[in-house]
């Protein structure tokens, strides 16, 4: 499973707020539209837009608390 880049999250962050599609955005960042479409959903803040902190954050500890 490929992990998104601190980097990626905040193009994520940065195109949703200036009103970017879902594909386009996926596009930028060279992963699959459900892949952004995933990242997006799981990381929203306060149900508006997706935070790159807050998500590499979360990616980390779930990668180091697996099971």
């Amino acid at each position: 499973m490929a992990h998104l880049t601190f980097h990626q999250r905040v193009v994520i962050s940065v195109m949703q707020r200036d009103g970017k599609k879902q594909k386009g955005i996926a596009e930028e960042i060279g992963v699959s539209p459900s892949t952004g479409s995933r990242e997006l959903a799981r990381n929203q803040v306060a149900g508006k837009h997706s935070h790159p902190l807050h998500a590499d954050r979360r990616a980390n500890f779930l990668y180091l608390h697996r099971s």
